[in-house]
C-alpha cells in the first residue's frame, strides 16, 4: 500500500471520521488529506478494507499514528479471505496462512490520547 501499488478504489472502510480521514490516507508514511484513517466511532466493529485485486502471499503489517494529532491503532485484529463469497477467517499470530491472501480486514480500535 505504502507505494501505491493498491490503489484508493481498493480501499474501503466501515466509516471514516469525515471526508478529509477515508481509506485512501491509510498508507503508510503518507500524509495525504488529514494525514489518517481515522473511524467515525471508536469501536471494535471498525474496519480498514484493502482487496489487493490479485492472489498475494501477506508478509507483514506495519501501522503508525496520525501524524498531528492524538490519534492511533492499540489493537487489531486481521481477517483473510482469498473469495469474497465466503466468510472471513481470523489470522492467528505466529501461524502464518497457508494460503494467499485476497483481501485483508483490520478491525481497529481508535485511542484518542
Amino acid at each position: 500500500m505504502e507505494s501505491f501499488s493498491i490503489g484508493d478504489a481498493q480501499l474501503t472502510a466501515s466509516s471514516q471520521q469525515d471526508a478529509q480521514y477515508g481509506p485512501e490516507c491509510a498508507r503508510l508514511n503518507h500524509h495525504i488529506d488529514g494525514g489518517a484513517w481515522i473511524p467515525k466511532t471508536s469501536n471494535v466493529s471498525q474496519f480498514l478494507q484493502i482487496d489487493t485485486g490479485w492472489i498475494v502471499i501477506l508478509t507483514g503489517i506495519a501501522i503508525q499514528g496520525h501524524p498531528a494529532m492524538p490519534y492511533r491503532t492499540t489493537a487489531f485484529q486481521i481477517r483473510i479471505t482469498v473469495n469474497l463469497n465466503q466468510p472471513f477467517q481470523s489470522y492467528l499470530q505466529g501461524k502464518p496462512p497457508r494460503v494467499c491472501v485476497q483481501v485483508a480486514v483490520i478491525n481497529t480500535y481508535a485511542d484518542k490520547g
